[in-house]
């Protein structure tokens, strides 16, 4: 799985600018690096809400994280193993015979087979609670870092991102939670673990989900707009000079 870095700094800022105090440089370079990180997982946020319908993106938003444990290094990405890792990176087309056929039976010839309920129509209604209200934004994370000290603004910026830390997703479950109302006929189906056969009717194929790749655009969008959360460092008194 790819891993795309963005860095805090320029190189042209990195080349015409040197640190004289390492202690208050570190302090305001730590509070924007967090600052970026949660600004862009607002960004994330609004690109999933736009891209899935209500529940999708819920679900995706669900397994979206942030790690910021290494301030060096703080790191963003989905859950492995949920729904919102399988929309973000797609999935190929595969055979859902294998699935169906875990709790088959043997019919008389010999061959696994198993019977399930299909309807022509359906509809689900769910239980799932709407995702929770997100009320960082891009503006204020920038803001924050502007005018409050490091220690207040990484207060801020941590409580606001709480939801996402990496421990609270790894506990939420992102299984389906819905029940499915019948509006027409139930029919039935035979499954047959049988690979010679070829007609459509038993061809059970998942036709694999495209990647949406949310997270190439987030990473773009830091390399566009870092800048912005560290250009008042370097007119102020931030520990650097040119």
């Amino acid at each position: 799985m790819a891993t795309n870095t963005t860095q805090l700094f320029t190189k042209k800022q990195v080349k015409d600018y040197a640190i004289v105090d390492y202690s208050r440089f570190k302090k305001q370079t730590e509070v924007r690096m967090l600052a970026l990180a949660a600004a862009a997982i607002s960004k994330w946020v609004e690109h999933a809400q736009a891209t899935f319908s209500a529940s999708t993106a819920n679900r995706y938003i669900r397994a979206l994280y942030w790690d910021p444990s290494n301030p060096d290094h703080i790191r963003l990405g989905l859950q492995p193993g949920t729904l919102g890792d399988i929309l973000e990176h797609g999935q190929n087309e595969h055979d859902l015979r294998s699935i169906f056929m875990l709790n088959a039976k043997v019919s008389k010839e010999g061959l696994p087979y198993r019977v399930i309920p299909m309807r022509d129509k359906n509809r689900v209604e769910t239980s799932e609670k709407s995702a929770t209200p997100f009320l960082a934004s891009v503006d204020s994370m920038r803001s924050v870092v502007q005018k409050r000290e490091p220690q207040i603004a990484e207060y801020i910026i941590r409580s606001e991102m709480s939801q996402f830390d990496r421990a609270s997703v790894s506990v939420r479950s992102t299984k389906a939670r819905g029940n499915f109302l019948p509006s027409g006929n139930t029919q039935f189906r035979t499954i047959t673990g049988f690979r010679g056969l070829s007609k459509p009717a038993d061809t059970w194929k998942h036709p694999g989900i495209r990647a949406a790749l949310i997270g190439n655009q987030i990473s773009s969008w830091m390399d566009l707009n870092r800048e912005s959360f560290t250009s008042d460092m370097f007119y102020g008194d931030p520990g650097i000079t040119e």
